[in-house]
C-alpha cells in the first residue's frame, strides 16, 4: 500500500510522464494488471490522469489529509483497496499510512514534492516505532477472550469453554453479603439475620438453587458458540462441578496428558508421473500490422516490435533544453508563460477546445469562453478557466511568422479548415523489409545541413529505429488549414498540430526562454514530433493525389505548424532575427519529399535508398 501511494504521488508531481501515470494504473487505486500498464489506450489514460489531477488539485490547496478523504470518497478506487483476501489489510495500513502523513507532514495545502518528502521521511524511521509500526487490520482471526455474557448472540469456528463451574454452596464470597431469594409466592425476599449472623438456611438453599441454575443456562450458552470445534476444560477437583453434574462424559473424552500424543498425524503427498508438455509452435510470421506515430516511437530500440500499440506519447514533460548559439535572444523576462497543469488529459481538453472553436467569430474572446465551459464542466481544467482563456486567445492570434509571416490562426474561416484529419494510410507488407530507418535516409537525402531537421535525419537513421513498418498507419492530423490565396483546385495548406507540452521548469525568472525557436527545434527532436510530421504530411500527400491528381502536391503543402500554446503570446509573441516566432515551429519540405516517402511507404522503393 505503502509504495502504490508513493506512485500516485510521483505521478501527481509528473502528470505529463506517460511512464508515472502508467505506474499510478497499476497500483490498487486504479486496479490495472502491471503487465498490462503499458498497452493501456489513450482512453484509458486520460480517465487515469483525469483523476490524479483532481486529487493534486486536493492536495495543493487543503493537505495531505484532506487528500486521503478525497480517496475515500472516490466509491470505485476503495472497492478496488477493500477487494479480495487482503481487504482489510490494505484499508488498516491505508488510513495508518494517512494517519502518518498528516502527523509529520505539512499542515495545510502542500506540494507532490512535499508529500513524497515525507514520504521518505516515513520510510527513515525505525520500524518499532510507534508512529509506524505495522497495525493488525483485524482481530477475527485472533484469539478473542470473551465473558460468557459477551458472547451471547455470536459464534465462532471453534470455541474453548474455561471456567472452574464451581457450585454456589462453594461461593466464598456470596457469604460474606446478604442473601436475596424467591419465597414459594414468587415474592423477592431478602435475609435480614445475615445482620445478626443469623441467615436463613432457607434463604441460603433457594438462594444457591437459583445460582446454580443460572450457571447452567450460562454453559448452555457457551456450549452453543461454536461452529466447528467446542472444548470444555472441566477441572477435576474435589468438589464435583456443575458440569460434571450436567453432563456424562463419553469415553472419548480425553485427558491433557494424552491429547499432544494423540494429535500427531502422517501426512502422505500424492505425486503423478504424468507430467504435461507444452506442444512446440513454429514461430509466428509477421507480414502487416497496425501501426501509429505513438506506437513507432514507443517502440524504438525494443526487440520485440509485435506487441499491441499503447496510449499515446504525445504531450510530455520536458525542460532544460539547452541555449543555441544560431540566433540572439529576445528579452522576454516581462513575460510569463500561462499557468496550467500538464498532462495527457490537459493536451486531449485543450485539442478538443481548438477543433469546436471558431477562430473568425467576433468577440472571439466570448467564443472561446462558450467552448472552454462546455469542455472543462467536469475536469480539473475547470479551476483554470481564466488562464486557458487567455492561452487559447493568444494562440490563435499569434502571427505565426517564418515561412507563414503574419498570417494567424484567425486569418482561415471554418469552411476553409479541416479538424481533426483522420487517416488510414496502407502500407506496404512487412515482408519487403521497409524500415523506419528508411524514412531517415530518405529526409537525410533531401534536407540541407543547414536545415532544422537535418540533425534529427541523422537520429532517425540509427539502430533504435530499426523498425518494420507495413501494415496500416492511422492517425489524427490536429487540423488542415487552406492558407489565403487557396482555390478548390489548387489548395494552399498548411499542416497544424497543437502542442501544449511544458517545456519550462517551474520558478525559472524567464520560462518564455523555454519556447524560443532553436529551443523549439530540440523539443522537437526529443519528442520526435519530426518523424510526426512526415507522416502526417505523407498522408495529406496521398488524399491529394487521389482527389486532385491535376495538382502538384509540392506547391499545395506549403508548410507543417507546430503551435506551442504555451510560449505564444499572440501578437507581443517576441520574435528572433531570422524572423521565427517564439512558440511556434515550422518547416517546409523539399520539393519531392512526399513523393519518395509515399512510394516507400508504399514499398515500391528498396529499403536501402
Amino acid at each position: 500500500m505503502a509504495f502504490d501511494l508513493r506512485l500516485i504521488f510521483e505521478a501527481i508531481e509528473k502528470p505529463a510522464s506517460n511512464g508515472h501515470v502508467r505506474r499510478a494504473a497499476a497500483t490498487c487505486f486504479f486496479g490495472y494488471a502491471l503487465s498490462e500498464s503499458g498497452l493501456l489506450a489513450d482512453a484509458v489514460m486520460y480517465r487515469v490522469q483525469e483523476e490524479l489531477m483532481k486529487l493534486s488539485a486536493v492536495l495543493t490547496r487543503q493537505g495531505l489529509a484532506a487528500f486521503g478523504v478525497a480517496i475515500e470518497q472516490e466509491v470505485d478506487m476503495m472497492q478496488r483497496i477493500a477487494a479480495g483476501p487482503d481487504g482489510e489489510r490494505n484499508l488498516t495500513d491505508f488510513l495508518h499510512i494517512f494517519e502518518a502523513l498528516d502527523a509529520i507532514g505539512p499542515s495545510g495545502g502542500c506540494t507532490p514534492h512535499q508529500a513524497i518528502e515525507t514520504f521518505i521521511h516515513l520510510l527513515k524511521k525505525d520500524p518499532r516505532h510507534d508512529l509506524v509500526s505495522r497495525r493488525i487490520e483485524s482481530d477475527a482471526d485472533a484469539v478473542r477472550v470473551l465473558t460468557m455474557h459477551a458472547a451471547k448472540g455470536l459464534q465462532f469456528p471453534c470455541v474453548i469453554v474455561a471456567d472452574l463451574w464451581k457450585p454456589a454452596s462453594k461461593n466464598t464470597r456470596a457469604k460474606s453479603r446478604p442473601t436475596v431469594f424467591y419465597a414459594e409466592d414468587g415474592s423477592r425476599k431478602v435475609d435480614i439475620g445475615f445482620v445478626v449472623e443469623k441467615a436463613s438456611a432457607t434463604a441460603r438453599r433457594r438462594h444457591e438453587e437459583a445460582e446454580d441454575q443460572e450457571s447452567k443456562r450460562l454453559l448452555y450458552v457457551a456450549a452453543t458458540r461454536a461452529e466447528h470445534y467446542l472444548g470444555v476444560l472441566v477441572a477435576d477437583g474435589k468438589v464435583p462441578s456443575i458440569i460434571q453434574e450436567s453432563f456424562s462424559f463419553p469415553d472419548s473424552a480425553v485427558y491433557s496428558g494424552e491429547l499432544q500424543e494423540r494429535l500427531k498425524r502422517k501426512l502422505r503427498i500424492e505425486t503423478s508421473s504424468d507430467v504435461m508438455k507444452n506442444a512446440t509452435l513454429p514461430p509466428a510470421i509477421h507480414s502487416s500490422r497496425r501501426m501509429s506515430f505513438s506506437s513507432i516511437v514507443a517502440t524504438r530500440g525494443r526487440e520485440d516490435f509485435y506487441r499491441p500499440e499503447r496510449g499515446g506519447y504525445d504531450e510530455q514533460l520536458s525542460a532544460g533544453l539547452r541555449q543555441s548559439s544560431l540566433s540572439t535572444p529576445c528579452s522576454t523576462a516581462d513575460q510569463q508563460v500561462i499557468d496550467l497543469p500538464a498532462g495527457l488529459a490537459v493536451g486531449r481538453t485543450v485539442h478538443e477546445i481548438f477543433e469546436e472553436v471558431d477562430a473568425t467569430a467576433v468577440p472571439l474572446e466570448a467564443e472561446i469562453q462558450r467552448v472552454i465551459k462546455e469542455k472543462t464542466s467536469n475536469g480539473i481544467l475547470g479551476h483554470y478557466r481564466e488562464n486557458l482563456t487567455t492561452m487559447v486567445h493568444e494562440t490563435l492570434t499569434t502571427p505565426l511568422g517564418g515561412l507563414f509571416g503574419d498570417y494567424c490562426l484567425t486569418d482561415t474561416p471554418p469552411s476553409q479548415s479541416l479538424p481533426e484529419m483522420d487517416f488510414e494510410m496502407g502500407l506496404g507488407g512487412q515482408l519487403k523489409n521497409i524500415k523506419v530507418t528508411s524514412i531517415g535516409k530518405i529526409l537525410r537525402q533531401y534536407v540541407r545541413p543547414e536545415d532544422a531537421l537535418a540533425r534529427y535525419a541523422e537520429i532517425l537513421c540509427g539502430p533504435a529505429f530499426d523498425i518494420p513498418v507495413g501494415g496500416l498507419l492511422t492517425g489524427s492530423v490536429d487540423a488542415v488549414f487552406g492558407l489565403p490565396g487557396s482555390q478548390s483546385d489548387n489548395p494552399r495548406l498548411a499542416i497544424c498540430d497543437y502542442k501544449s507540452n511544458r517545456l519550462h521548469s517551474h520558478g525559472v525568472s524567464d520560462p518564455l526562454q523555454a519556447y524560443e525557436p532553436e529551443r523549439l527545434i530540440d523539443a522537437m527532436v526529443g519528442h520526435h514530433y519530426p518523424l510526426q510530421a512526415l507522416l502526417y504530411g505523407t498522408a495529406l500527400f496521398r488524399m491529394l493525389r487521389w482527389r486532385l491528381p491535376q495538382a502538384d502536391p509540392d506547391q499545395c503543402i506549403v508548410g507543417i505548424v507546430y503551435a506551442f500554446t504555451r510560449g505564444m503570446k499572440g501578437v507581443q509573441t517576441p520574435i528572433d532575427d531570422q524572423g521565427r516566432r517564439y512558440g511556434v515551429f515550422t518547416w517546409r519540405a523539399p520539393d519531392g519529399l512526399w513523393q519518395e516517402l509515399s512510394n516507400l511507404l508504399a514499398g515500391k522503393n528498396e529499403a536501402d535508398t
